[in-house]
């Protein structure tokens, strides 16, 4: 394995610090008020597309600089650190210890490697045997889990440690088609998708050896794309009627979470992307319309909600969607204000939204 020089850190972003967390471009934050329905501040975190959050809040994305190149970047505590261009580092995930996976494009040339980054050094993990190697997560144990590419257009699913990736490597195969790993949990647990007996992608879950066959909601496919330390899994599936919903997985059974009526978006649908801890989902619904915005949601205590419905309805946005959540049930999306893409920081108000 090869160690690449540490990362730069850059200035203090000189806007505001609101709520903990820097923000950036137009950054400001609007908090519910006036009624318990309004449940979340709002920060805008400007321009910069942003994608994972971990627990002590640190944020994972990408930037535009003023020459027009894109950086992979980790927002924290007002700060921006840039741990290498976006051309070269995909940054796919983050622990509660600010280590960081995704994919790497060698200088060299060639398909993409794994990479592995922590405390100021980014560590090439290679292509682990294999055609080429993307990481997907990592876990507060130092677990890590990914696709391996091969030369037939599978994919295999892996788990290695991180402190000796190709000495600790499981592959999870799936005989005769493809196995994608898209998270994995404290306990080992993947959640991801693979070919199944009637050569549809299916949701699925592997645990120490054994893989699980999620099924569908009556539709042809489907993916589990997160999963907590309780093992519930969730993620999208096609219905019957074609198209698709978001889904929770626990105790053996996959629960349709339907979507919601929204003003201009016909025959919604919806997505699940991420869940923490405490069972709360959260998501997108959107409409197979031509430029119709979609909105995100969370689901908790059994109910979808508009995320927009949870906010100030003076704060100017259009919330889109919602990728990832904490346990604290801070919440990273991408939303409009003004006509432009903005990333967002939803922090709950009330005690219930943390807990449940």
């Amino acid at each position: 394995m090869k160690l690449l020089k540490n990362a730069q850190v850059a200035s203090t972003l000189t806007a505001l610090t609101i709520l903990g967390l820097a923000t950036s471009g137009l950054a400001k934050s609007t908090s519910g008020g006036g009624g318990s329905s309004k449940t979340y501040s709002i920060t805008d975190l400007g321009t910069n597309t942003y994608t994972q959050i971990n627990d002590p809040g640190q944020i994972i994305g990408t930037t535009i600089t003023t020459s027009g190149s894109s950086n992979t970047i980790i927002l924290s505590k007002g700060q921006i650190t840039t741990i290498g261009s976006a051309s070269n580092l995909s940054a796919n995930s983050i622990n509660n210890q600010g280590q960081v996976v995704g994919a790497l494009n060698p200088s060299s040339g060639g398909s993409s490697h794994a990479f592995v980054w922590s405390k100021g050094s980014t560590t090439d993990l290679g292509t682990l045997g294999n055609n080429f190697a993307i990481a997907k997560a990592i876990n507060n144990s130092g677990q890590i889990s990914g696709l391996l590419g091969s030369g037939d257009g599978n994919s295999t699913g892996f788990v290695c440690k991180i402190n000796n990736c190709s000495g600790t490597l499981i592959k999870i195969s799936q005989p005769g088609g493809t196995f994608n790993s898209y998270d994995i949990n404290d306990g080992g647990t993947v959640a991801g998708s693979a070919t199944a007996s009637n050569l549809s992608l299916h949701a699925y879950i592997w645990n120490k050896g054994t893989k699980t066959d999620l099924g569908t909601l009556g539709g042809s496919s489907s993916e589990a794309l997160s999963i907590n330390n309780g093992g519930a899994a969730v993620g999208y599936s096609y219905v019957a009627s074609g198209g698709y919903h978001a889904f929770i997985w626990e105790k053996g059974k996959m629960t349709d979470l339907g979507s919601i009526n929204i003003e201009g978006i016909q025959n919604p649908q919806s997505k699940a992307f991420a869940i923490n801890n405490s069972g709360q989902v959260v998501g997108s619904i959107g409409s197979v319309v031509p430029n119709v915005s979609n909105h995100a949601f969370i689901w908790r205590k059994g109910k979808m909600t508009d995320l927009n419905s949870l906010i100030p309805a003076n704060s100017g946005w259009t919330l889109q969607s919602a990728t990832a959540i904490s346990n604290s049930g801070k919440i990273l999306g991408t939303g409009l204000i003004n006509g432009e893409t903005h990333s967002f920081l939803l922090t709950p108000l009330d005690s219930d939204d943390t807990n449940e």
